[in-house]
């Protein structure tokens, strides 16, 4: 989704995974205009996608949970182990019970993933609180059939935190794993509850949708660049 108006060649930043143009209103908006968006300072094929400028969007609006099973209230069932046999459903989460991540000497850096059904290239809006236990470290991932793109590293605390952020998707079953970063035999553990995986319906007023058609049938972008990632850019250039 590209948000506000823009000039050729214009530098926009990327805000919380939605590209937002530094003027606006959007007066390019529903005219069905080809654009080029490349990764500021390229103008390689690969750095670059294209599409065709659609609507301005009304407000903000998620679809359902795509996540089988993401508040862990009973099992990790639908929620593969990697790096751990250690997966449990324990009390003390957020809501109800949470999923306790314990490295037990099989793996270093171990983290659970679960995949959503997810179409391509439309934007999903993702959140998941996090809890330190005896590791505090955590990484996430919005490991994607193109890209395996790091959406949150830090710190946890001794109390619950909120995160979430906007990440597109690039085929029909993307997975986000939750990972604590521990050395193999530390034997820590970390707290991840109610995770979620939404698609974006309708962008925020201050986007516009982009369209693979110039006829504006299809969201999604017309061609997509080897090495053009929006989940992992911060600033691009657009030219029509």
């Amino acid at each position: 989704r590209l948000g506000g108006g823009f000039g050729a060649g214009e530098i926009i930043t990327l805000d919380n995974l939605v590209l937002k143009a530094v003027t606006s209103p959007a007066i390019y908006a529903d005219t069905g205009a080809f654009v080029r968006v490349c990764a500021s300072g390229s103008t390689l094929a690969t750095d670059c996608a294209t599409g065709y400028i659609g609507e301005v969007g009304t407000g903000l609006a998620v679809g359902a949970e795509l996540l089988p099973n993401p508040s862990f209230d009973a099992d990790t069932t639908g929620w593969n182990e990697v790096n751990t046999s250690t997966v449990d459903s324990v009390a003390g989460g957020v809501s109800n019970n949470a999923v306790r991540i314990t490295e037990d000497n099989t793996g270093s850096n171990p983290y659970v993933s679960d995949s959503a059904i997810t179409v391509s290239n439309k934007q999903y809006k993702q959140s998941v609180w996090i809890k330190q236990g005896t590791e505090s470290t955590y990484l996430v991932k919005f490991n994607t059939a193109i890209y395996s793109d790091v959406i949150l590293t830090g710190e946890s605390t001794a109390t619950w935190v909120h995160y979430e952020w906007y990440a597109v998707a690039y085929a029909t079953n993307e997975a986000l794993n939750l990972q604590q970063m521990a050395a193999q035999g530390s034997a820590t553990t970390i707290f991840f509850d109610e995770a979620s995986f939404k698609e974006v319906t309708e962008p925020n007023p201050n986007s516009v949708m982009i369209y693979k058609e110039g006829h504006l049938g299809t969201e999604g972008w017309l061609t997509i660049g080897a090495t053009f990632d929006p989940n992992d850019i911060s600033t691009f250039t657009i030219s029509q």
